[in-house]
């Protein structure tokens, strides 16, 4: 095939969680940049499905499942790019679509890496700087890394600013900040906005724990990631563990204050941005347990009073 930056049609395979899927939107963009004729579907989960959905750069969003398969057989694409992955059949059913150009890591793939043309070494910078990284073998040269998603305000409830969010909950308990300090410190700023804790709908237990010790704060868990987005985005502050949520503010541009531990932000924090800051420690146990720490004791190094006081220095930045 005679490809041209005209005729190309290139497959993207993300089909991870919110974070994931966002570090990915710049690397999309940049494809539409330099291919800006080209057709650009995206093989993604239920959640990256919402995450792109009216993005202006995405010609197709397919959920992967077992039909995907029979519906990108179809598509004749030439190119593959395989930015994140979580289930072992992703790649080989990019690889069955017949695309000549397959790129992704090296050593990412549940030693599939045979199924790519080009192992990219993992250069273990910024995750979104690693998809640029696979970019380079299609002659693409980015530069812009912000996070990009489209809002659905409609859906946000009737709130009167200011606004104070807090996420206490995570998909992995070892990321999570002790919720007594949430508590703390969501007290201490209620009298500088109204406290909104936001979460899934099988957190809205854990979370109401939380709010019926913090005066006036509300509980919202209803609504959909661009929803969520959107609510976000009227926050004074985002106060979050490392989560999906934390990007979503990254990416509407709300000054989000991250809490790590056991993760590095210089891989998955914020990058090249004003309004995202992080309050980070090492890690107390080797190796880290990961998914398998009940006792995220790493997180307990992090203080009220140090939170608290970050957290004022960004809203009188914003004030």
């Amino acid at each position: 095939m005679n490809l041209t930056r005209k005729n190309r049609r290139i497959l993207v395979v993300s089909t991870t969680g919110l974070g994931d899927t966002l570090w990915g939107t710049p690397a999309i963009r940049a494809i539409k940049k330099e291919f800006n004729n080209a057709f650009i579907a995206v093989l993604t989960s239920p959640v990256g499905f919402e995450v792109l959905k009216n993005n202006p750069h995405v010609d197709k969003l397919i959920l992967f499942n077992w039909r995907s398969f029979f519906r990108l057989k179809k598509l004749q694409f030439d190119t593959a790019l395989i930015f994140h992955t979580s289930q072992r059949m992703a790649l080989p059913i990019a690889y069955s679509t017949g695309a000549g150009t397959i790129i992704g890591n090296e050593g990412m793939h549940k030693d599939l890496d045979c199924l790519l043309t080009k192992a990219v070494k993992n250069s273990k910078n910024h995750e979104i700087l690693q998809r640029f990284d696979l970019l380079k073998e299609l002659g693409i040269f980015a530069e812009d890394t912000s996070l990009e998603i489209a809002t659905c305000p409609e859906e946000v409830p009737t709130l009167c600013d200011p606004l104070i969010g807090m996420h206490p909950s995570a998909n992995d308990p070892f990321k999570r900040w002790d919720k007594k300090y949430f508590v703390e410190v969501g007290n201490r700023l209620s009298s500088h906005g109204k406290i909104i804790l936001t979460g899934s709908p099988n957190e809205k237990q854990y979370l109401e724990s939380i709010a019926e010790k913090i005066p006036e704060s509300t509980v919202i868990t209803d609504l959909s990631v661009q929803g969520l987005a959107a609510l976000i985005k009227r926050f004074s502050l985002y106060l979050t563990n490392d989560t999906g949520p934390m990007h979503l503010g990254f990416a509407v541009g709300t000054k989000t204050l991250g809490l790590f531990a056991a993760t590095d932000p210089k891989l998955c924090g914020p990058l090249n941005i004003s309004h995202g800051s992080v309050i980070a420690k090492p890690r107390t146990c080797t190796p880290c347990l990961k998914q398998k720490c009940r006792e995220p004791f790493c997180m307990l190094q992090i203080t009220p009073d140090e939170v608290y006081k970050k957290a004022m220095e960004i809203l009188n930045e914003n004030s």
